[in-house]
């Protein structure tokens, strides 16, 4: 008998401490995973690119614009052979030292140089947004090449001496190149 209350007595005790200790609570689940934003698939690194500014840009005139109005023959003597002459006055060098690592493309009317068209280099960025800002001295053109696939933006100077021309692409607008004319 002693032994079967000692059993109910230790049935007690454990039946007292399952019900009257506090239970721990499970750990609560663990959050989500963060969303991934980077893409799946590796991008290739930026280049690095040059910023242009606007007067920089325009500063290009001291620089090639003396040749406006000279004989072809001056340009061949700065520039040396092109790397194509069409025949009918067009002539163009590749980036080089004596074009200032810049390609070129030299207009020839008659026997004088009529307007110069300086490239930017493929590492080269002038904000369009730029020549907005300075709307006051800018007229503006836009439209598609006579090849319909690309399209173009030009900041042309209110006294039509100096054009910065841009092309659209499907979602960027990258500056191209810039014109200088002899016109007065």
């Amino acid at each position: 008998m002693m032994l079967r209350s000692i059993s109910i007595v230790i049935l007690m005790i454990t039946l007292a401490l399952c019900c009257c200790t506090p239970r721990i609570a499970p750990a609560p689940p663990p959050p989500p995973p963060p969303l991934v934003t980077a893409p799946l698939v590796p991008q290739q690194p930026r280049p690095h690119w040059q910023e242009l500014t606007l007067n920089g840009v325009l500063s290009w005139r001291g620089v090639y614009g003396d040749l406006l109005g000279k004989p072809k023959e001056t340009v061949l003597e700065r520039f040396g052979p092109p790397n194509s002459d069409d025949g009918q006055g067009q002539l163009e060098w590749g980036e080089g030292e004596k074009t200032g690592n810049r390609s070129v493309t030299v207009f020839v009317i008659g026997k004088n140089v009529h307007a110069i068209k300086v490239f930017a280099r493929e590492d080269e960025r002038l904000d369009p947004i730029e020549a907005i800002k300075n709307a006051t001295l800018f007229t503006f053109q836009s439209g598609t090449f006579q090849d319909a696939a690309s399209n173009y933006f030009i900041a042309e100077t209110k006294d039509g001496r100096n054009s910065i021309q841009f092309y659209i692409g499907t979602d960027d607008v990258r500056f191209h190149s810039m014109i200088f004319t002899d016109k007065h």
